[in-house]
């Protein structure tokens, strides 16, 4: 019986796993055809899709290789990413009910805010010390015979394994970084290892390629390490020396984007004060020059009439809340210091008179390529023209915008107000904390 085969093949899963694939930005593969050209002729491009997969026919195109560098990218054409997507559907139903609740990356309702949830957790019932590492090459090491079996274990249908085959075929080396059948099959790959670290572990977390572990009370920190490296070389793969170490809450450690440390994320998030801002855009685009500033160019600008501010206390890793007005010898005497200090985005009066424009790289694309290769320069340069196209529109407003390079991610764009405004609830966030 075909059954998984017809699953992911009919013209119903055809159109959902299209669906998909069209609500994303989703790159070009290596004949240049567009979502909206495919769309022009959907039911027809659908329909032949699926008479070459129902008659066997159906053969992917090669994969277009992007950004090659330290880490290569590939894009298949739109008719493979529909049947990839379709094939990932099924492959999904089917281990839904297996993923260890530890498993964050490519899983429904997971994400990066649910393994910094469930750490955060952890480090409040006293677990401090972990052990952090990543999978060298990952995907790329991912070796096609044992997945293969694996397959066959939650998919007794042979015409669809070689489908599944076919696929693979069509990359050299393990799994491809940018085919839309890879994220479920790597969880796939790992599904045993995930289930075993986790009955092993006090905490485990794994997103994608990042694996965070804390040993059970009866264990030792070097026997979770042996366990996870002999795991691991059964599956053909290895953890990344350099980027392994034991690390502890206390003295503070990074992970998945943030920086962890006991009693601090919660303390801090909770201090940080969001409000929502008028909308400054409109759409004229003066040419004006696009300078970058250091904050201590506009650091002065942040002396407005509160009746509080905030100082970091590192001793005690929270912000302490100070009545009194900052000056400019007081901002001074903090970021000689270094240390942090805010300020509520409304004075005494309601109003507000600074904003601030936040333009980061997302942080999926991030976890999953790595902050190296032409993929994050060119989205880290499309950042600063960002920042730039910004400052250009609020410049209609006669408002100065300062660019700052906000470390690692991308830019701010601040703006002040020499006379404090009213804010209205738009659809802009700004947050009044200084780093």
């Amino acid at each position: 019986m075909m059954f998984e085969f017809e699953r992911a093949t009919g013209i119903n899963p055809l159109y959902q796993a299209w669906n998909k694939v069209s609500s994303r930005n989703t790159a070009i593969g290596i004949y240049n055809i567009t979502l909206d050209f495919y769309k022009q002729n959907l039911s027809e491009n659908i329909n032949k899709l699926h008479y070459y997969l129902e008659t066997f026919q159906y053969v992917p195109y090669p994969e277009k290789e992007y950004d090659a560098n330290t880490r290569n990218i590939y894009i298949s054409c739109l008719d493979d990413k529909i049947v990839q997507t379709a094939a990932a559907n099924v492959i999904y139903e089917n281990i839904n009910d297996l993923f260890s609740k530890s498993t964050h990356g490519y899983i429904k309702t997971r994400s990066v805010d649910t393994a910094h949830k469930s750490l955060n957790s952890a480090i409040q019932n006293n677990v401090t010390e972990f052990y952090k590492t990543d999978i060298r090459k990952f995907y790329e090491s991912v070796n096609k015979t044992i997945l293969i079996n694996k397959l066959r274990n939650i998919a007794n249908d042979k015409k669809f394994i070689e489908l599944i085959e076919l696929m693979l075929v069509q990359h050299k080396d393990g799994i491809s970084t940018g085919s839309c059948l890879s994220p479920v099959l790597s969880n796939l790959y790992l599904l045993d290892f995930d289930n075993s670290l986790e009955n092993k572990s006090i905490f485990y977390s794994r997103y994608v390629d990042d694996i965070l572990v804390a040993p059970e009370q009866a264990q030792t920190m070097e026997s979770v390490i042996k366990d996870i490296d002999k795991t691991l070389a059964d599956l053909r793969l290895e953890v990344s020396g350099e980027k392994s170490a034991v690390v502890n809450a206390g003295d503070g450690f990074k992970y998945l984007g943030f920086y962890i440390k006991a009693d601090i994320v919660e303390k801090l998030i909770s201090e940080k004060k969001y409000i929502l801002a008028e909308k400054l855009l409109n759409e004229k685009t003066p040419e004006i020059s696009a300078e970058t500033h250091d904050y201590g160019n506009y650091i002065k600008l942040f002396v407005r009439d509160t009746d509080k501010h905030y100082i970091s206390d590192t001793s005690q890793d929270r912000y302490i809340e100070n009545h009194g007005r900052l000056n400019n010898a007081k901002i001074n005497e903090l970021i000689n210091s270094k240390k942090e200090f805010a300020v509520p985005a409304l004075d005494k009066n309601g109003l507000c008179s600074f904003a601030v424009f936040d333009i980061d790289i997302n942080k999926e694309i991030i976890l999953r390529y790595g902050d190296d290769g032409n993929m994050f320069d060119t989205l880290f340069a499309k950042t600063k023209e960002t920042a730039i196209n910004i400052q250009k529109r609020i410049k209609e407003l006669d408002v100065t915008g300062y660019i700052e390079f906000s470390g690692y991610k991308g830019y701010h764009v601040w703006v002040f107000w020499e006379n404090c405004v009213s804010i209205k609830e738009q659809n802009i966030r700004i947050l009044a904390i200084i780093p």
